[in-house]
C-alpha cells in the first residue's frame, strides 16, 4: 500500500496493455452502432454525426482544445465550432467565418449556458472516436507533443481505410466515423503484422491476468526494498 509501490503499479507496462486489451461492452455497444451508420444526440436533442477524419482535421486546424492532449481549457466558442462541424455538411463551411456563423447557431443551441454539459458530451465523442487505437501496440515512442491531424494526416490514414473497406477515398474521409476508419487501420496492422497480437480480452481474463502481475511485481518489490539483514 506505499506510494512507492503505488507508483511501480500506475507505470507497469504490462498493467497498462492488460487495462488497454479489457473488453468494456458499453463503449462496444458504441463503437457499434457508429458502424453501422448510427448518429448521436447531445444536449438532450440536438441530432449530430459521428466525429469524422475530416471533421477532425478542421479541429486540428482550428486549434481546437479538443483534439490537444489533456489537461486544456475549453471555452464557448471550442464547443459552439465542435457542434457546428457535427450538424453541417463540410462544403458549407468556410474557414475565415466558422467562428462567426458557430456563434450564431451556438445561441440557438443554448450556448454558452449549456457549455460545460456540450463540453463533457464532445470529449466523450472524441474517446470513442479514438477507441480503437488501444488496440495497436505501443511502440514505446510516444511523443509528448500534440500529434499533428493536416492533410497529410488526412490523406495518408484514410487512404488505407479507403483501399481496406473499397469505397472512395473521399467519401472515407467525410462520410465514415473515424472510429471505424481506424478500426479499418487495425484490420490492415493485423493483416500486415500477424505476428502482432490486436485483441480484446474478456473482464474476467484480464483480471486474472492483472493479479498475477501485481503478485509478481509485489515479490520482486519487497525483495528489492524490504532485504533481510
Amino acid at each position: 500500500m506505499s506510494p512507492e509501490f503505488q507508483t511501480v503499479l500506475d507505470e507497469d507496462p504490462v498493467l497498462k496493455h492488460l487495462d488497454d486489451c479489457r473488453i468494456d461492452y458499453t463503449r462496444e455497444r458504441e463503437l457499434l452502432r457508429e458502424a453501422y451508420g448510427a448518429t448521436w444526440k447531445v444536449a438532450g436533442d440536438i441530432p449530430v454525426a459521428p466525429v469524422t477524419p475530416a471533421v477532425w482535421s478542421v479541429l486540428w486546424a482550428m486549434k481546437s482544445p479538443f483534439v490537444r492532449k489533456p489537461p486544456v481549457s475549453v471555452k464557448v466558442i471550442d464547443v459552439a465550432i465542435f457542434l457546428y462541424l457535427l450538424t453541417h455538411d463540410l462544403s458549407d463551411v468556410y474557414f475565415s467565418t466558422l467562428e462567426e456563423d458557430a456563434k450564431k447557431e451556438g445561441a440557438a443551441f443554448g450556448l454558452p449556458e449549456d457549455a460545460e454539459t456540450l463540453a463533457l458530451e464532445l470529449h466523450h465523442l472524441v474517446n470513442l472516436a479514438l477507441a480503437p487505437l488501444k488496440m495497436l501496440p505501443s511502440t514505446g515512442c510516444e511523443s509528448a507533443d500534440d500529434p499533428v491531424y493536416d492533410a497529410d494526416w488526412l490523406l495518408s490514414v484514410c487512404s488505407v481505410a479507403s483501399r481496406e473497406a473499397g469505397i472512395p477515398l473521399q467519401r472515407v474521409m467525410v462520410d465514415l466515423p473515424l472510429s471505424v476508419v481506424y478500426s479499418l487501420l487495425v484490420v490492415r496492422a493485423r493483416k500486415t503484422h500477424p505476428d502482432k497480437h490486436y485483441m480484446k480480452r474478456s473482464p474476467e481474463w484480464v483480471s486474472k491476468k492483472e493479479l498475477e502481475r501485481v503478485n509478481e511485481l509485489s515479490e520482486a518489490f519487497v525483495r528489492e526494498h524490504y532485504k533481510e539483514g
